[in-house]
């Protein structure tokens, strides 16, 4: 497909069109996960174990010590879980 066809310059790639012929142009993060309901509120419950940042260690944290001891575990991540391990096409 080109952007031509959906009416978009070049300077606002990215793109994302979907099936209701809804195009969205150079969307944040934020702006995809409430388009397509996967931004979900905070929920006001207690958590037995917090972990910031949601990079491998964050991650290998929850995972290893909080589910493995049954822990009620919360890991918050300014951007998405795997840090620049997820980001990086060199690792």
């Amino acid at each position: 497909m080109r952007l031509m066809q959906f009416k978009v310059s070049a300077d606002e790639a990215a793109v994302v069109a979907y099936n209701s012929g809804n195009v969205l142009r150079n969307p944040s993060n934020a702006e995809l996960a409430d388009r397509f309901g996967i931004r979900k509120p905070f929920a006001q419950v207690v958590y037995n174990l917090a972990i910031v940042g949601a990079g491998p260690a964050g991650l290998a944290a929850a995972a290893v010590y909080g589910a493995s001891d049954g822990l009620d575990t919360l890991v918050i991540d300014r951007i998405g879980p795997g840090g620049q391990a997820g980001t990086s096409s060199k690792i």
